[in-house]
């Protein structure tokens, strides 16, 4: 049953009302497995919106022609991290 339902998950785009309907049909303590499983994608979502944010925001600075020591400033990561982003995204001065 497990096997099933990752293959589900991994195979197949998740419909929100779907997805807690299957939850709820789950046997014995997989469904709190599961919640802890749909928990994890909400996280991961919300990371990715950070991680997003925040390379919008350094290419943004960047682009308008701030330095790299004041973007470090307004975004509390580390030059390394702006810099690496920059290069991911071909900004180079």
């Amino acid at each position: 049953m497990e096997s099933i339902f990752v293959y589900l998950v991994n195979g197949t785009p998740v419909v929100k009302n779907n997805f807690a309907k299957a939850i709820k049909k789950l046997p014995g303590d997989m469904s709190t497995k599961i919640l802890t499983l749909r928990e994890q994608f909400i996280l991961e979502g919300k990371e990715q919106a950070f991680a997003e944010s925040l390379q919008k925001t350094v290419l943004n600075a960047f682009d308008a022609g701030i330095d790299v020591k004041t973007i470090r400033v307004i975004t509390g990561e580390s030059e390394e991290k702006i810099r690496q982003l920059l290069v991911q995204n071909k900004r180079t001065r």
